[in-house]
C-alpha cells in the first residue's frame, strides 16, 4: 500500500541543508491502446442512429438472455377456473411488437462498435478496469494516481485548496523527505471529468496541469461537462486550450473511453470502491470507482505491482469547526 511506503523522517524540524536530497521520479512503460476510439475524417451527412443500431445488434443476445432471467415471459391468457382449482385456457397472447415492414439490415462491418475490445460491455460513469498482463516484478513499487470530477467550474475555496494540495503532493512539494520519496513512486496521473466548461475554468486547469507535467506523466480524459463532443467516444480536448502545458511531452490528451498499458497493467461515482475479480482462467481484474474530487477531496492510488488500491483524502480547513480545532490533513 502507498501508506506503507511513506516513512516520516522529520526533516522539517531540522535546519535547512546546503545540499538537499535529489529524488528521481519512477518511470513506467506506457503504450496507448485507444486508437480505435479516435475518429478519422468526420462526416455530418448522417445522424447518430447507426451508432445505436450497431450497439443494439452487438448486445441483443446478451440483453435478451438477461431480460428473460429477470422478468421471465409475459403472457396474457383467456379462460375460466374450474371447481377443482384448475384453469382452462381458451386463448393466449404473447407480448410482442406489432408487425413491422421489412427494412434493409444494418451492415455491422461498415459501422464500428465502440464497446471495449469487442466485449459487449459499455461503461457508464468513471469505472477503471485494470488487469495484470504477463509476469510483473514485485521488487519496485510504482503507482498510478486516479482522480475524477475536479470541479473547476465551481468557486468553492475548499475544492481549490484540495486541488493545490493534490498537486503539491504529486509534484513533491508537500511533507518531509520521507513523504516526498513516496510521492516519487507515483509514475502516472490520470484525471477525468475536469468539469472545465468555461474559459476561466480552462485557464485554471492549464495552470494546475503545468505544475504536474513538469515532473510526472499526466493523462487527461474529457467528461460530460468538458468542451468536446457529447456522444461516445469523446475525442481528446484540443491542445490549443492549454498554452502553458501543451508543449510538454508528458501531457497526454486522450479519448473517453480510454485504454492504455502502464508497466504491464492495462486499464481503461458517488464514493470510492475497489474490487478484485478472478476470471475462469485465473486472470485477475481490478475494478475501481473514483469519486468526485470536488465534493469528496479523494483520489485513488493503484499499485502497479500488486493491484492494491488505496484512497487518499485531502481535508482542508472547515468553516463549521472552530478556529482552534480546524486543521489541514492528508490521510492515506
Amino acid at each position: 500500500m502507498f501508506s506503507d511506503v511513506v516513512v516520516p523522517e522529520e526533516t522539517l524540524l531540522r535546519p535547512p541543508s546546503s545540499a538537499p536530497p535529489v529524488l528521481e521520479r519512477c518511470e513506467a512503460s506506457y503504450s496507448s491502446c485507444s486508437e480505435c476510439f479516435r475518429l478519422g475524417q468526420r462526416s455530418f451527412s448522417r445522424q447518430y442512429a447507426h451508432i445505436y443500431a450497431t450497439r443494439l445488434m452487438q448486445m441483443r443476445e446478451i440483453l435478451s438472455e438477461r431480460a428473460r432471467q429477470k422478468w421471465g415471459s409475459v403472457v396474457a391468457v383467456l379462460g375460466a377456473e374450474k371447481h377443482d382449482g384448475k384453469f382452462t385456457v381458451e386463448d393466449y397472447c404473447l407480448a410482442d411488437l406489432p408487425p413491422q415492414t421489412s427494412r434493409q439490415p444494418v451492415n455491422a462491418d461498415r459501422y464500428r462498435s465502440y464497446t471495449p475490445l469487442g466485449s459487449n460491455r459499455v461503461l457508464f460513469a468513471f469505472l477503471f478496469r485494470c488487469a495484470l498482463i504477463g509476469s510483473v516484478s514485485l521488487l519496485v513499487r510504482r503507482f498510478v494516481l486516479l482522480a475524477s470530477g475536479l470541479g473547476l467550474g465551481s468557486r468553492g475555496a475548499e475544492s481549490m485548496l484540495g486541488l493545490q494540495l493534490l498537486v503539491d503532493m504529486v509534484s513533491g512539494h508537500l511533507g518531509d523527505v520521507g513523504e516526498q520519496k513516496a510521492a516519487a513512486a507515483v509514475s502516472r496521473y490520470l484525471t477525468k471529468k475536469t468539469q472545465a466548461g468555461s474559459v476561466e475554468a480552462i485557464r485554471l486547469l492549464d495552470e494546475l496541469l503545468v505544475q504536474l507535467v513538469a515532473s510526472v506523466a499526466v493523462d487527461v480524459m474529457p467528461g460530460e461537462f468538458d468542451p468536446t463532443n457529447y456522444t461516445l467516444p469523446q475525442q481528446p480536448l484540443h491542445s490549443c486550450m492549454f498554452p502553458l502545458c501543451s508543449s510538454y511531452r508528458s501531457l497526454q490528451l486522450v479519448t473517453n473511453p480510454y485504454q492504455a498499458a502502464v508497466d504491464g497493467v492495462r486499464g481503461n461515482a458517488p464514493s470510492y470502491q475497489s474490487k478484485r475479480i478472478t476470471g475462469p482462467e485465473g486472470q485477475e481484474v481490478l475494478l475501481v470507482t473514483v469519486p468526485e474530487f470536488s465534493s469528496t477531496q479523494t483520489v485513488c492510488l493503484v499499485n502497479l505491482r500488486t493491484l492494491e488500491c488505496e484512497p487518499i483524502r485531502f481535508s482542508a480547513f472547515s468553516s463549521e469547526d472552530d478556529d482552534d480545532e480546524s486543521e489541514m490533513n492528508i490521510s492515506h
